[in-house]
């Protein structure tokens, strides 16, 4: 694939494709997103790093429940929990 292609591809992905992967991950950039109620609905395990930004529907969510907390200073321990224990739980 050319570089332009591949810039289409990135520029423009499809929400159906988002949901492809084990587990996801979401971590703000410099502003507020709106990906997290789409990563959400993956039905994944979710990592979340501690947000600065909250969206509406974030204050009925609870930690180890509907994602798994991350302090942004401390992002191994909890990476390895998930690749180990959640594994194990969904085989």
């Amino acid at each position: 694939i050319g570089l332009k292609k591949q810039m289409q591809v990135m520029s423009s992905p499809k929400l159906s494709n988002q949901c492809r992967n084990r587990y996801k991950i979401y971590a703000e950039g410099f502003a507020w997103s709106v990906s997290f109620k789409y990563i959400l609905s993956c039905d994944s395990p979710v990592l979340v790093v501690t947000p600065e930004y909250y969206d509406f529907f974030t204050r009925g969510l609870m930690p180890g429940e509907n994602y798994l907390p991350v302090r942004h200073t401390n992002f191994a321990h909890p990476l390895n929990l998930l690749l180990t224990g959640v594994t194990a739980i969904l085989q």
